[in-house]
């Protein structure tokens, strides 16, 4: 009989509440967040015409971190993914490693990066398309 890690399962059943209860994605991300040790958390809905940021949903992210939502910053945010035809090459449901993308050289030439990522520590970041349509993209981030 296979063992069912107990901390697996509540973190799945925290992710159905969220589904049934939007309310809750901010607890489900922040115990994603914190059982894999990673520092921040955003869960988001980014629509490619017109409004850059339809919703997100961040963890442990400090104070004043809506600046970082404008337009500017949602162009800096895709050049750091290396450009909107990669991103749109990123597989659906499969994580991606930035640093499987890029280097520090070129992190550090991006003003997100620098304004953002810098400041908060952040060295890496692992992301995953939840959804794709030709106006929107939904996806989570840590």
């Amino acid at each position: 009989m296979a063992v069912v890690d107990s901390e697996i399962v509540d973190l799945i059943s925290v992710i159905y509440d969220a589904v049934l209860n939007p309310a809750m994605w901010h607890e489900a991300l922040d115990r994603i967040r914190l059982h894999f040790n990673f520092q921040t958390g955003v869960i988001a809905l980014n629509r490619l015409v017109h409004e850059p940021i339809a919703m997100a949903i961040a963890v442990n992210i400090p104070e004043g971190y809506e600046r970082f939502l404008s337009p500017e910053y949602a162009d800096e945010i895709v050049r750091m993914w290396g450009g909107r035809e990669i991103m749109e090459r990123f597989p659906v449901e499969e994580p991606v490693a930035l640093l499987s993308l890029t280097d520090e050289r070129a992190l550090l030439a991006n003003r997100y990066y620098t304004d953002f990522g810098v400041p908060n520590g952040l060295v890496d970041q692992a992301a995953m398309i939840l959804t794709r349509d030709r106006r929107q993209v939904g996806n989570i981030a840590f």
